[in-house]
Protein backbone atom coordinates (compact mmCIF):
# COMPACT_ATOMS: atom_id res chain seq x y z
CA UNK A 1 0.00 0.00 0.00
CA UNK A 2 1.46 3.46 -0.76
CA UNK A 3 1.01 5.55 2.84
CA UNK A 4 1.94 8.90 1.30
CA UNK A 5 3.93 11.01 -1.45
CA UNK A 6 6.03 14.42 -1.36
CA UNK A 7 6.46 16.39 -4.39
CA UNK A 8 8.98 18.71 -6.13
CA UNK A 9 6.57 20.88 -6.02
CA UNK A 10 3.21 21.22 -3.46
CA UNK A 11 0.99 20.69 -6.88
CA UNK A 12 3.29 17.49 -7.93
CA UNK A 13 2.15 16.10 -4.92
CA UNK A 14 -1.20 17.14 -4.85
CA UNK A 15 -1.78 15.76 -8.44
CA UNK A 16 0.09 12.31 -7.44
CA UNK A 17 -2.29 12.31 -4.53
CA UNK A 18 -5.68 12.52 -5.99
CA UNK A 19 -4.36 10.57 -9.55
CA UNK A 20 -2.93 7.36 -7.42
CA UNK A 21 -5.59 7.78 -4.32
CA UNK A 22 -2.56 8.34 -1.83
CA UNK A 23 -4.21 9.19 1.34
CA UNK A 24 -1.03 11.63 3.16
CA UNK A 25 0.95 14.53 1.46
CA UNK A 26 4.24 15.18 3.67
CA UNK A 27 6.01 18.89 3.09
CA UNK A 28 9.52 16.70 3.42
CA UNK A 29 10.56 13.41 2.85
CA UNK A 30 12.41 12.64 6.08
CA UNK A 31 9.06 13.09 7.30
CA UNK A 32 8.63 8.84 6.21
CA UNK A 33 11.58 8.07 8.08
CA UNK A 34 10.69 5.32 10.43
CA UNK A 35 7.01 4.82 8.71
CA UNK A 36 8.08 2.92 5.54
CA UNK A 37 8.75 -0.42 4.73
CA UNK A 38 10.16 0.41 1.12
CA UNK A 39 10.42 4.25 -0.91
CA UNK A 40 10.03 5.08 -4.58
CA UNK A 41 11.98 7.83 -5.73
CA UNK A 42 10.62 9.66 -8.76
CA UNK A 43 11.80 13.02 -10.02
CA UNK A 44 11.81 14.56 -13.01
CA UNK A 45 16.00 15.01 -13.34
CA UNK A 46 17.82 12.47 -12.03
CA UNK A 47 20.34 14.64 -10.42
CA UNK A 48 18.06 14.85 -7.72
CA UNK A 49 17.35 11.20 -7.37
CA UNK A 50 20.33 9.81 -4.82
CA UNK A 51 20.29 12.66 -2.45
CA UNK A 52 16.35 12.08 -1.75
CA UNK A 53 16.92 8.37 -1.29
CA UNK A 54 20.12 8.01 0.55
CA UNK A 55 19.23 8.26 4.35
CA UNK A 56 16.63 6.09 3.87
CA UNK A 57 19.09 3.66 1.77
CA UNK A 58 21.54 4.32 4.37
CA UNK A 59 18.80 3.47 7.03
CA UNK A 60 18.35 0.16 5.71
CA UNK A 61 14.67 0.70 3.53
CA UNK A 62 14.91 -1.05 0.21
CA UNK A 63 14.22 1.69 -2.55
CA UNK A 64 13.14 1.47 -6.36
CA UNK A 65 14.37 4.80 -7.97
CA UNK A 66 12.69 5.36 -11.15
CA UNK A 67 14.81 5.72 -14.29
CA UNK A 68 17.51 7.06 -15.00
CA UNK A 69 19.16 6.10 -11.69
CA UNK A 70 21.69 8.72 -11.17
CA UNK A 71 22.99 11.76 -13.30
CA UNK A 72 26.63 11.03 -12.60
CA UNK A 73 28.51 7.68 -12.52
CA UNK A 74 30.76 8.65 -9.97
CA UNK A 75 27.92 9.11 -7.88
CA UNK A 76 25.93 6.52 -8.44
CA UNK A 77 29.24 4.07 -7.81
CA UNK A 78 29.26 5.59 -4.29
CA UNK A 79 25.59 5.63 -3.32
CA UNK A 80 26.08 1.60 -4.49
CA UNK A 81 28.91 1.27 -2.28
CA UNK A 82 27.03 2.49 0.22
CA UNK A 83 23.80 0.63 -0.19
CA UNK A 84 26.17 -2.57 -0.41
CA UNK A 85 27.81 -1.65 2.73
CA UNK A 86 24.43 -1.29 4.32
CA UNK A 87 22.89 -4.51 2.65
CA UNK A 88 19.88 -2.49 1.59
CA UNK A 89 18.46 -3.45 -1.80
CA UNK A 90 17.98 -0.71 -4.28
CA UNK A 91 16.74 -1.03 -7.91
CA UNK A 92 16.21 0.74 -10.87
CA UNK A 93 14.70 0.36 -14.54
CA UNK A 94 11.57 1.25 -16.53
CA UNK A 95 9.24 -1.15 -18.10
CA UNK A 96 10.43 -0.21 -21.37
CA UNK A 97 12.86 -3.56 -21.62
CA UNK A 98 10.32 -5.57 -19.58
CA UNK A 99 7.17 -6.43 -22.32
CA UNK A 100 6.16 -9.26 -24.69
CA UNK A 101 7.85 -7.37 -27.32
CA UNK A 102 11.17 -7.16 -26.05
CA UNK A 103 11.09 -11.35 -25.13
CA UNK A 104 9.38 -11.78 -28.52
CA UNK A 105 12.37 -9.93 -30.11
CA UNK A 106 15.02 -12.00 -28.09
CA UNK A 107 13.40 -15.07 -29.18
CA UNK A 108 13.44 -14.12 -32.82
CA UNK A 109 16.73 -12.93 -32.98
CA UNK A 110 18.20 -16.46 -31.49
CA UNK A 111 16.69 -18.06 -34.62
CA UNK A 112 18.82 -15.41 -37.23
CA UNK A 113 22.10 -15.70 -38.29
CA UNK A 114 24.71 -13.38 -36.57
CA UNK A 115 23.76 -10.11 -36.38
CA UNK A 116 26.37 -7.25 -36.67
CA UNK A 117 24.25 -4.05 -36.39
CA UNK A 118 20.58 -2.84 -35.53
CA UNK A 119 18.80 0.38 -35.64
CA UNK A 120 17.11 1.77 -32.65
CA UNK A 121 14.90 4.94 -32.37
CA UNK A 122 12.30 6.45 -30.66
CA UNK A 123 11.50 9.86 -28.68
CA UNK A 124 14.42 11.88 -27.08
CA UNK A 125 14.57 15.14 -26.48
CA UNK A 126 18.70 15.90 -25.85
CA UNK A 127 18.30 19.14 -24.72
CA UNK A 128 15.96 18.45 -22.18
CA UNK A 129 15.58 20.34 -18.93
CA UNK A 130 15.27 17.16 -16.85
CA UNK A 131 18.79 15.70 -17.42
CA UNK A 132 19.15 15.75 -21.28
CA UNK A 133 19.74 12.73 -23.09
CA UNK A 134 19.48 10.57 -20.13
CA UNK A 135 15.78 11.23 -19.54
CA UNK A 136 14.54 9.61 -22.83
CA UNK A 137 17.77 7.82 -23.68
CA UNK A 138 17.98 5.30 -21.21
CA UNK A 139 14.61 3.04 -22.73
CA UNK A 140 16.76 2.76 -26.14
CA UNK A 141 19.57 1.83 -24.12
CA UNK A 142 17.92 -0.30 -21.57
CA UNK A 143 15.84 -2.21 -24.65
CA UNK A 144 19.20 -2.85 -26.45
CA UNK A 145 20.83 -4.20 -23.53
CA UNK A 146 18.13 -6.60 -22.68
CA UNK A 147 18.06 -7.97 -26.22
CA UNK A 148 21.58 -8.80 -26.23
CA UNK A 149 22.27 -9.28 -22.72
CA UNK A 150 25.52 -7.41 -23.39
CA UNK A 151 27.84 -4.61 -21.69
CA UNK A 152 28.54 -1.53 -23.71
CA UNK A 153 32.29 -0.83 -23.98
CA UNK A 154 32.02 2.32 -25.93
CA UNK A 155 29.32 5.26 -27.23
CA UNK A 156 29.75 8.12 -29.73
CA UNK A 157 27.25 10.94 -29.99
CA UNK A 158 26.96 13.00 -33.04
CA UNK A 159 24.20 15.84 -32.65
CA UNK A 160 22.54 17.42 -35.56
CA UNK A 161 20.53 20.74 -34.25
CA UNK A 162 17.58 19.14 -31.70
CA UNK A 163 18.15 15.44 -32.91
CA UNK A 164 21.37 13.00 -32.49
CA UNK A 165 22.78 9.74 -32.91
CA UNK A 166 24.21 7.38 -30.94
CA UNK A 167 26.66 4.26 -31.55
CA UNK A 168 26.83 1.92 -28.62
CA UNK A 169 29.69 -1.14 -29.39
CA UNK A 170 29.00 -4.04 -27.34
CA UNK A 171 31.04 -6.45 -25.49
CA UNK A 172 31.02 -8.78 -28.30
CA UNK A 173 31.21 -6.20 -31.09
CA UNK A 174 27.59 -6.04 -32.25
CA UNK A 175 26.76 -2.44 -33.11
CA UNK A 176 23.55 -0.69 -32.20
CA UNK A 177 22.87 2.84 -33.84
CA UNK A 178 20.48 5.07 -31.54
CA UNK A 179 18.21 7.49 -32.90
CA UNK A 180 17.38 10.36 -30.90
CA UNK A 181 14.38 12.13 -32.24
CA UNK A 182 12.50 14.93 -30.33
CA UNK A 183 8.69 14.10 -31.15
CA UNK A 184 9.11 10.86 -32.78
CA UNK A 185 6.63 7.99 -32.19
CA UNK A 186 7.36 5.38 -29.59
CA UNK A 187 10.33 3.42 -29.78
CA UNK A 188 10.93 0.60 -32.58
CA UNK A 189 14.04 -1.13 -33.45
Amino acid sequence: EVVGVWGETAEFAKQAAEKGQIPRVVNAPGEFMGKIDALIVDHRHAKYHLEAAWPFVEAGIPTFIDKPFCYRVSEGRKFLEMARAKKTPVTSFSTAARGEEIADLKNQIKALPKIHHIISAGHCDVDSPYGGVFFYGVHQVERLMAVFDETIQRVRVSRKGEDASATLVFSSGLQATMILTKGRPPFEF
